[in-house]
C-alpha cells in the first residue's frame, strides 16, 4: 500500500465504538476536557483564517497534512467543515494539547485555534442553556451600542458579542453576503423571566425580536373571529361581532341585536375631542404633552422602571407614535389594577385645561359617551365602529368601553365643581351687597352735615324775583309823540 493511501485510510479511520467518543453539546475549557467522560471536544478553527501560500482555501486533507506534519501521523481522528467552522479532532487529550502548544503555521500565517466555538455562546457546563436573540429591522451601518443598552434595559445579558447574520442561497447554504439581522445569545433563564417584546425601538429605529419562548401576539382575525390566522390572512366571509352570524355585519337591521340609540356619543381617532389621541397641549403634572396618550404611556414606562423609554414618549410627535413605543413594555400584574385611575387623572386634566375638550364634554347633556374603534381594545372601547356602537344594544357591545365610563365621571366632575364656583360667586356677590346695604343704614349722619343739606335744599326753593320795572314821571299819562314823515318836510 502507497503512502498516501495509508494516509487517506488513517484519516477516514473511525472509532469501532457507536457513538461513544462524541463530543457533547456544550463546549468545555482547557479544565474540564481531560476529566471529560465523553471524550475530547474538538479544536475549532475558522475557514477565514486558513489560506495557503497562493491565497486559496483549505481542504481537509490540506489542514490533515499540515497538522501531520507539526504533531507526528496517527494523531488526528477526523476534520470536519461545519458553516464556516473547522472541526479538528484528536485521537486523544495529549494529541490535542501537543497540536494547542505547538501551534500551526499554514501560508506564513501562524492559525488560531479555539477550545470552545467561536459562533456560539459561552457556554462552560451541561447546566447551562443559552438562548438565540435574532433582531431584524435595524441598518447595517448603525453601531451595536443601542442594542446593547436594549438588552440591559430588560436585563439580559449577552454572553456573545453581537454578530451579523448572513444570507442563504436557495440551498439553505450561508453564503459571505451579510442580511442585516444582528443576534447574540443570552442565559436562558433570564430570557425566559424577562421575555423580550416581539416589536420595539431600537435607539430610533423599529425593530423585530425573536427567540424561543418569546411571548407572541395571539392572532386574531377581525374579519371572521377566528383566532388561527391573521385578518390579511383571512378567505373566509365577515361574521358579524355581536351575534355572530356571517350573513351581516354589526350595526346591520338583519342583527338580532340591532336597536338605533339616540342618546350616544361615539368617538374615536384623532379628530373627536374626547380621543386620547386628539392633538391638545396641556400640562400633565407640570410635564408639557401634546396628548393624553403621551402622558399615558409616559406613566406606564415610569411605573415599570424605565426612565429612557419615558423620555422617547414625550418626545413623540403624536400619540399613535407613543403607543408604538409603548408596546415593548413588559407589564406587571399590579399595572392592571392602577391603570383606569391613571387614564382617569390625565383624562382630568386634559378637559379641565383644554377649552375645547371641555367645552364639547360639558354640553353633551346626559348623553352615553363611548369609545368606538372597529379594531380597538375590548376593554377600554366597545370593540365596535361608530356606526354599530350606534346601532346596537350596548348591553351586546363586545367590548367593556371603561373609557367611555371614565369620561363620562370626568364629565360629572366638572359639572360639579363648576356648579360649586358658580353658587360660591353668586353667594359672593349677595353677601357684598347686604353688606353695603346695612353699612348705610346703620351710620347716623352729623349735625353739621344735616345742617348743610337742609340750607342747600331751602335756597333751592327760593322764588324768582322778578327785576323791578322803571316808572318816569306822569309817562303813562302823556300822549304818544307824533311820528314824522318826508310829507311834513314838504
Amino acid at each position: 500500500m502507497s503512502v498516501m493511501a495509508e494516509q487517506e485510510e488513517e484519516f477516514r479511520e473511525v472509532s469501532p465504538k457507536k457513538h461513544t467518543n462524541v463530543a457533547p453539546n456544550y463546549g468545555q475549557n482547557t479544565r474540564d476536557i481531560k476529566d471529560n467522560p465523553l471524550g475530547n471536544t474538538p479544536l475549532f478553527i475558522k475557514a477565514s483564517d486558513l489560506m495557503d501560500a497562493k491565497g486559496y482555501r483549505m481542504t481537509d486533507y490540506d489542514i490533515y497534512e499540515e497538522i501531520s506534519q507539526t504533531i507526528g501521523k496517527g494523531k488526528v481522528k477526523g476534520i470536519q467543515n461545519i458553516r464556516g467552522l473547522w472541526r479538528c479532532y484528536m485521537k486523544n487529550f495529549e494529541a490535542k494539547m501537543e497540536l494547542k502548544s505547538k501551534g500551526l503555521t499554514i501560508g506564513g500565517k501562524k492559525v488560531q485555534f479555539h477550545f470552545d466555538n467561536p459562533f456560539a455562546a459561552n457556554i462552560t457546563g451541561p447546566d447551562q442553556k443559552r438562548t438565540k436573540v435574532t433582531i431584524r429591522g435595524y441598518p447595517m451601518s448603525a453601531a451595536e451600542e443601542p442594542i446593547i443598552t436594549f438588552l440591559d434595559k430588560h436585563k439580559i445579558k449577552p454572553e456573545s458579542s453581537i454578530k451579523d447574520g448572513y444570507m442563504r442561497d436557495r440551498s439553505g447554504k450561508l453564503t459571505a453576503v451579510q442580511n442585516g439581522s444582528r443576534f447574540s445569545y443570552a442565559d436562558s433563564k433570564g430570557i425566559e423571566s424577562n421575555p423580550l417584546p416581539r416589536d420595539a425601538f431600537i435607539g430610533r429605529f423599529q425593530v423585530k425580536i425573536y427567540h424561543q419562548g418569546q411571548l407572541e401576539n395571539k392572532k386574531y382575525c377581525h374579519n371572521c373571529l377566528s383566532e388561527m390566522h391573521w385578518t390579511n390572512q383571512c378567505v373566509n366571509l365577515r361574521v358579524c361581532k355581536v351575534c355572530k352570524l356571517d350573513n351581516h355585519i354589526e350595526g346591520d337591521p338583519m342583527c338580532e341585536f340591532y336597536c338605533p340609540q339616540d342618546n350616544i356619543i361615539p368617538f374615536g381617532g384623532k379628530n373627536d375631542p374626547e380621543s386620547n389621541m386628539f392633538p391638545c397641549d396641556f400640562l400633565h403634572n407640570g410635564v408639557p404633552v401634546n396628548c393624553s396618550e403621551v402622558a399615558y404611556f409616559h406613566d406606564k414606562a415610569m411605573k415599570h422602571g424605565d426612565k429612557d423609554l419615558a423620555n422617547d414618549i414625550l418626545d413623540a410627535k403624536n400619540g399613535y407614535e407613543a403607543k408604538t413605543l409603548g408596546k415593548c413594555i413588559q407589564c406587571v400584574p399590579s399595572w392592571e389594577a392602577e391603570n383606569v385611575q391613571v387614564m382617569e387623572h390625565i383624562v382630568t386634566e386634559k378637559f379641565e385645561q383644554v377649552p375645547e375638550c371641555q367645552e364639547k364634554l360639558l354640553n353633551s347633556g346626559d348623553q352615553m359617551i363611548v369609545e368606538a374603534v372597529p379594531y380597538g381594545d375590548l376593554f377600554w372601547g366597545a370593540g365596535l365602529d361608530k356606526n354599530a356602537a350606534k346601532n346596537t344594544r350596548p348591553d351586546m357591545w363586545p367590548g367593556r368601553n371603561e373609557m367611555g365610563k371614565l369620561i363620562m365621571r370626568v364629565r360629572d366632575k366638572l359639572r360639579k365643581a363648576k356648579k360649586e364656583k358658580d353658587g360660591n360667586k353668586s353667594n359672593a356677590r349677595g353677601r357684598t351687597t347686604e353688606v353695603r346695604r346695612s353699612a348705610r343704614s346703620a351710620s347716623p349722619r352729623s349735625p353739621s352735615v344735616k345742617r348743610r343739606s337742609q340750607n342747600e335744599q331751602s335756597t333751592d326753593k327760593k322764588p324768582k324775583i322778578a327785576p323791578p320795572k322803571l316808572i318816569l314821571n306822569n309817562e303813562e299819562n302823556q300822549a304818544p309823540e307824533e311820528e314824522t314823515t318826508d310829507k311834513d318836510w314838504g
